[in-house]
């Protein structure tokens, strides 16, 4: 069955709901120990370290500074590759992924200031 205030699944075995502490008014009392009731709604519930956040903003710069250098690496090759054939197939592809890529460091640079 769903909570009524919050909408999320609920057990008829539980007195509560787990993720907002509403009532149940379809509780029906089992061999369940109210401790492992207690420990999912406080696992729900509990206060965030933040160290997910940190770790997050780590990913977040080192995919910032990797990504562009392999698209420099790759674009820029392609480039000069691209430039070298009779036919120029590939060169305007290769441009604009330098032109993006050089985009997203000024864009990268100016919100680190």
């Amino acid at each position: 069955m769903l909570c009524n205030n919050c909408s999320k699944e609920v057990l008829k075995s539980e007195s509560f709901c787990s993720y907002c502490g509403e009532p149940n008014p379809n509780y029906q009392k089992d061999n369940t120990p109210v401790v492992e009731r207690r420990v999912v709604y406080e696992y729900h519930n509990r206060p965030s370290t933040g160290n997910g956040l940190i770790a997050l903003g780590v990913v977040g710069i080192v995919f910032a500074i990797l990504l562009p250098l392999v698209t420099y690496c790759t674009s820029i090759t392609g480039w000069v590759l691209a430039a070298r054939r009779p036919d120029k197939k590939g060169l305007v592809l290769n441009i604009v992924a330098v032109i993006i890529a050089l985009i997203n460091s000024l864009i990268a640079l100016f919100l680190l200031e």
